[in-house]
């Protein structure tokens, strides 16, 4: 039986290859990564200005500052995965879709040209 798709097709599926897929793989490694520095350096810098000998309440406003900053950043990052998760999907689907349609238009005609000879 003949394969649905070329082998050049089948390889555009696979994330390994796609373009796309590395970029936002790698985009989200580094922004892990400037995110992690940006974080430290303000907690360093604000421990060495403010000193380190602050009671738990004086700390909450510390938080609500990095909280209010990086979740953003962090529901960003979800809201380009979950996008390109829509995008890699509807790729599948079209790629089912078409592999059906192939199915269904090689049971119509076959058995149609078999016949006639």
């Amino acid at each position: 039986m003949p394969s649905e798709c070329s082998k050049s097709e089948q390889d555009m599926f696979e994330p390994s290859n796609d373009r796309i897929y590395n970029a936002v793989v790698t985009l989200c490694i580094v922004l892990v990564f400037v995110t992690t520095a940006i974080l430290g350096h303000a907690i360093a810098a604000y421990f060495t200005a403010t000193g380190s000998d602050k009671g738990l309440a004086e700390y909450g406003p510390q938080g609500d500052f990095f909280g209010g900053h990086f979740g953003p950043v962090f529901g960003s990052l979800t809201l380009i995965v979950v996008i390109y998760s829509g995008y890699v999907q509807q790729r599948q689907q079209n790629r089912f879709f078409l592999q059906q349609q192939k199915k269904a238009e090689e049971a119509l005609f076959l058995p149609e040209l078999h016949s006639r000879h």
